[in-house]
């Protein structure tokens, strides 16, 4: 049974497994008793990346180690994520090459949302249908909804 890890600052709050990921029903980042992210997790193209160490040295900050499996007594990459919660997300990635040649490696962070309220989430019978809209920015990206198209019947 995978446990929980949790990042949090007052209301908000990150919720995954150790290794940052979102894969189970009640994971995400909340806000306000308002889960912003149901789906959230880093994955590379061509390997496997092994959880290695995660370190927390306060309650709204993790350090995440990520790494390619072992070949030949070698990893090729090594993955930092510093994760902080604040007035929001932030998740700062460093990618290190542990090899002498040149490396190719692609990259993806993936994330989605459904605007659940921590009622819906705890009842695990599925979110209402609503529009969510996403703005790619220079500086992130930014979900909006309009909660008075919700029916509230």
């Amino acid at each position: 049974m995978k446990t929980d890890s949790a990042v949090v600052h007052g209301s908000t709050f990150l919720v995954t497994d150790a290794d940052g990921r979102t894969t189970r029903e009640h994971d995400g980042f909340y806000h306000r008793d308002m889960r912003h992210l149901d789906a959230y997790g880093l994955d590379a193209k061509g390997t496997t990346l092994e959880l290695l160490d995660v370190n927390a040295p306060r309650p709204s900050e993790r350090t995440i180690h990520l790494a390619t499996s072992l070949d030949r007594g070698a990893r090729t990459f090594h993955v930092g994520r510093r994760q902080v919660v604040t007035d929001g997300l932030y998740d700062r990635l460093r990618v290190r090459n542990l090899t002498p040649e040149a490396q190719s490696e692609t990259f993806s962070l993936r994330f989605g949302t459904t605007f659940e309220d921590l009622f819906e989430v705890r009842s695990h019978a599925g979110s209402r249908d609503r529009t969510v809209d996403a703005e790619a920015r220079a500086d992130g990206v930014v979900f909006r909804y309009d909660p008075d198209d919700l029916d509230r019947t």
